[in-house]
């Protein structure tokens, strides 16, 4: 399971409306025992293909996030990005760049912006997805 708090999924909406029409992109870093995701950090990162269909995060944002957490003592969880047209699913693209079999992949849809919708992702071998519950904590 991936936990987060409110306030950080405040966060990821709040980046992903002001992005809006483009993607936006971001890590989480945190804490991982055994199966379990709790989210302790937020990186808001740029998306360096400025796109409303794409996303690559910059290079040195992300280079610096790592830095950051592994100071904080904490071990990069993920990443997150919006589809702001399309369901809260990995498309094609998202699955062919997972690399990460330990990683959760974030999508937040903002399809209906009343109802954005977040959910995690995990793959494994052969690119099989699989949705990772989250939950919300206070």
């Amino acid at each position: 399971m991936l936990y987060i708090t409110k306030s950080d999924y405040d966060k990821i909406l709040l980046h992903a409306k002001q992005m809006l029409p483009k993607e936006a992109c971001g890590l989480m870093a945190g804490d991982w025992s055994g199966g379990d995701k709790w989210v302790k950090q937020i990186y808001i990162l740029h998306n360096i293909e400025d796109s409303n269909s794409r996303f690559a995060m910059d290079p040195k944002e992300q280079i610096e996030a790592q830095k950051d957490a592994r100071e904080k003592g904490f071990r990069i969880l993920g990443s997150f990005h919006s589809h702001p047209k399309t369901p809260a699913f990995p498309s094609k693209r998202d699955t062919e760049l997972a690399y990460d079999l330990q990683a959760d992949y974030c999508i937040l849809s903002l399809m209906d912006l009343k109802k954005p919708v977040l959910k995690a992702f995990m793959f494994e071998e052969k690119k099989k997805i699989i949705e990772n519950p989250i939950v919300y904590m206070e």
